[in-house]
């Protein structure tokens, strides 16, 4: 008689095996593990990036600065971001030229657990993403409503997929619920736009 119960950690074994295996290939990157899996995974195609490219100009103009870390700003080196914040956890490489990386870092803030994940383009922040995996939708919409107040915006009795704001200084900050809540400040550079449609449109097509 099958049992999922008991076969389940032997078959998570083995399919975790086989992804290891893979990702290795088609990343030549020998230190695998969930971090570096699931932070590439989400950014590799820049379809996220793209999306946000394509968007920019919908959004809530607000007249308060979008501010997301005092002593890292959209300046800051990846050097400076490790005098910082010290070492992260793992430093998920996406392309080598122009150099496109993510520096994951975590922490534990207002009793929710947290992920930042903070993206460079040719050594300069483009993306800094707050990420809350088990923020429950109360915590959601408190978390929303917290920006709202702040940018002197009517709050909301329902939280949303998606909000879209930009400062006078066109910092943007996106709200985006889906499998997890993740607050993304973004600052658009044209150079990276550019780069941003022609990776898109490549991996678009493997």
């Amino acid at each position: 008689m099958f049992s999922f119960v008991e076969d389940y950690p032997q078959k998570t074994s083995i399919m975790l095996s086989f992804l290891n295996s893979w990702f290795r290939k088609i990343t030549g990157n020998k230190r695998f593990n969930y971090d570096y899996n699931s932070v590439y995974f989400k950014y590799a195609d820049f379809g996220l990036y793209e999306e946000f490219c394509a968007h920019s100009e919908n959004y809530i103009h607000v007249q308060n600065e979008i501010h997301f870390l005092e002593d890292v700003s959209f300046t800051s080196t990846s050097k400076e971001l490790r005098k910082t914040l010290g070492k992260p956890v793992t430093v998920v490489n996406l392309t080598n030229k122009p150099k496109t990386e993510i520096y994951l870092y975590k922490t534990i803030r207002d009793g929710e657990k947290q992920k930042l994940l903070f993206h460079f383009f040719q050594d300069k922040i483009l993306m800094v993403s707050r990420v809350f995996p088990y923020a429950t939708n109360t915590k959601i919409l408190e978390l929303q409503n917290r920006f709202l107040t702040k940018f002197n915006l009517a709050e909301l009795d329902e939280k949303q997929d998606r909000i879209s704001i930009q400062d006078n200084n066109k910092q943007h900050l996106f709200l985006i619920s889906d499998v997890e809540y993740t607050e993304h400040f973004m600052k658009f550079d044209k150079q990276f736009k550019d780069f941003v449609s022609l990776k898109f449109k490549e991996t678009s097509l493997l």
